[in-house]
């Protein structure tokens, strides 16, 4: 499976959820699909920093996009939540910091500062989120210890942090991830980007006049 498909499946999986929010709260099977959507965007963020020559202006591009969707995603969604693409920036923040030249204690301190302000901003997924890109970058080849540290993560958050026991579900995204044969496929970067705040907008309007 080329990294278009993964999208589209990922873009799929995050309407699913997004239905179950919006239109269907009392759906559940809804929103246990919805888990598999966020790794595979992760683990998207992970593989373009591997294939990416340019990495700041990767980040900057993510990082742009997140800041101009968030006052009219903020208006639709009706919430102070900061929107996913800022999530997927700081993540990619976290990796170029830990692969850069600073020394040990600038790297530790400027790692607990994206993960903290991730939190504090009330980021969607926070710090789990940029862990998650972490872990998909960090054991990137290594699929055994992959699934083990994203299941302690998933315990370390469900069991520690408060989040909903669904989010456990999230890892048999990695059945979708081990599928992907490491080709681009179609070349379609702003169809994802614009889906994001496009879907959520119809969902809100069918939601207000149904």
């Amino acid at each position: 499976m080329n990294l278009f498909y993964l999208k589209v499946l990922a873009c799929l999986f995050m309407l699913i959820d997004h239905i179950g929010a919006i239109l269907l709260p009392n759906y559940i099977s809804l929103r246990i699909v919805g888990r598999l959507a966020f790794p595979i965007f992760a683990f998207g963020i992970a593989n373009g920093y591997y294939n990416t020559k340019n990495k700041k202006k990767y980040l900057f591009r993510l990082f742009s996009f997140g800041c101009l969707i968030q006052i009219p995603y903020s208006i639709i969604a009706d919430t102070a939540r900061l929107n996913i693409f800022l999530t997927l920036s700081f993540g990619l923040l976290f990796i170029i910091t830990y692969d850069s030249n600073l020394n040990i204690l600038l790297k530790g301190l400027s790692s607990f500062l994206i993960l903290y302000i991730s939190d504090i901003s009330n980021m969607d997924y926070g710090s789990y989120g940029v862990l998650l890109i972490f872990l998909f970058y960090i054991f990137y080849e290594d699929k055994s210890k992959l699934f083990i540290s994203f299941l302690g993560l998933n315990i370390l958050f469900i069991y520690f942090v408060g989040f909903s026991n669904i989010q456990i579900f999230s890892l048999f995204s990695l059945i979708f991830i081990n599928l992907y044969n490491f080709k681009l496929g179609i070349k379609a970067r702003y169809l994802f980007y614009i889906f994001y705040p496009t879907h959520l907008m119809v969902l809100h309007l069918i939601g207000i006049y149904k």
